[in-house]
């Protein structure tokens, strides 16, 4: 959070990650940045793979198909939840909060996978 904060701190607009030649934008070169510094280190493991993990081991913690969703930024489909209403709902941040410290207890080996893991090949220098 400290690091999202100092980040947003030096934003000029409302995004954590903002365009670096529009003013008022959002980076919008993820999947790209996410293959260059990430394809070496996680070979066929793209943003889209992480979002899937995520969601799965937040079905494995027993939260909702609905709760899940939120959590993965879809939308509700109702116009007052689309539109009108701007709040962050506290259940669905601890529930966020939840599925991301398993995940990190299971990458410092402090929880067992909750599934089977399939060991990915070492980068290459």
């Amino acid at each position: 959070m400290a690091v999202l904060k100092r980040t947003l701190d030096r934003s000029k607009g409302p995004f954590v990650f903002p365009a670096p030649r529009r003013e008022n934008a959002c980076y919008q070169s993820f999947p790209a940045a996410w293959d260059r510094i990430a394809r070496h280190v996680l070979p066929g493991v793209t943003p889209h793979t992480l979002r899937h993990s995520f969601a799965s081991l937040g079905d494995d913690l027993g939260y909702s198909e609905a709760t899940i969703g939120a959590m993965l930024g879809h939308s509700k489909g109702t116009s007052t939840t689309r539109g009108y209403i701007h709040k962050l709902d506290t259940a669905l941040i601890a529930a966020a909060d939840s599925v991301a410290g398993r995940i990190a207890r299971m990458m410092t080996g402090e929880a067992e996978p909750s599934g089977q893991v399939i060991e990915l090949a070492a980068a290459r220098a």
